[in-house]
């Protein structure tokens, strides 16, 4: 036979792809999960400007501070070591409630609570050492105000710096006005501010309500700190909604509260 009759050789097979799976018309899928009612979050949100607004915190500092020490809780405000550590344990437990709150919506940018500027850190600085001299002015001038219009608006005497007696008392005052005056107040503005912006339409509602919140504060020292201390706040709160960092209200209002206690200390009644 010859080579002509054989049968001609098959090609060498090539990879044949592999069959399709065949899938079903219909792909079972989760079902997505329905945002929670607005009145819900909303009211979710009330209760945690309520749990950084200090009133609970506050009160289990004092309890704290009178169960160790065994003093009566208005000790607390007759010396400056007790109204110090009264202080620092307030700022902490509140401290440690903003960083749950914030650690619970940490997938949530726009809950989201910057300190440091992004950029800029000179210029913030700049501005809040030029905003000091203003602030102070504005402090000194509203309360010749009251005191002109209304009378006795004005207390003679200050409770609480009056306390400073030593060099060591204005020490513990000073480190107390830059972590709880400064530090802690500007992250309760800057929390409450951020919440009223998610769920209550408008960052200025926040700085509002916080502002104659924080001014009511210091109704123990009449009616003109109560103003000038509101009118600072939204101060304060305008450059949290500016800048959109807390560095620049707090550093202000840091360098605000330590040239007040110096102006204090140097004019206080040497007797």
């Amino acid at each position: 036979m010859t080579d002509e009759h054989l049968s001609p050789a098959k090609p060498p097979a090539e990879d044949t792809p592999e069959p399709l799976v065949a899938f079903s018309a219909y792909t079972p899928v989760a079902p997505e999960k329905p945002p929670p009612p607005r009145g819900l979050i909303r009211l979710l949100g009330l209760l945690e400007i309520f749990l950084v607004s200090g009133l609970l915190t506050d009160s289990l500092a004092v309890a704290l501070i009178t169960g160790l020490t065994g003093e009566d809780a208005k000790a607390i405000m007759k010396s400056a070591e007790s109204l110090f550590l009264y202080l620092m344990l307030s700022t902490i437990l509140i401290l440690l409630v903003v960083v749950i709150l914030q650690h619970l919506h940490r997938r949530e940018p726009e809950l989201t609570l910057r300190f440091m500027p992004r950029q800029r850190l000179y210029s913030n600085t700049l501005f809040a050492l030029l905003a000091v001299p203003v602030f102070i002015v504005f402090m000194l001038g509203a309360g010749s105000f009251f005191n002109v219009v209304f009378p006795g608006s004005v207390p003679e005497r200050n409770p609480l710096l009056e306390l400073i007696r030593t060099p060591d008392h204005l020490l513990l005052f000073m480190i107390s006005s830059i972590f709880a005056g400064g530090f802690r107040e500007e992250v309760q503005r800057a929390f409450v501010i951020n919440r009223t912006a998610v769920f209550f339409w408008s960052p200025y509602l926040g700085l509002v309500a916080w502002s104659l919140f924080f001014g009511l504060q210091h109704y123990t020292q009449g009616l003109a700190a109560i103003f000038i201390t509101a009118v600072l706040g939204l101060g304060f709160g305008l450059m949290y909604i500016w800048r959109k960092n807390i560095y620049l209200p707090f550093f202000t209002h840091a360098c605000f509260n330590g040239a007040v206690l110096i102006f204090y200390w140097v004019g206080r009644p040497l007797t």
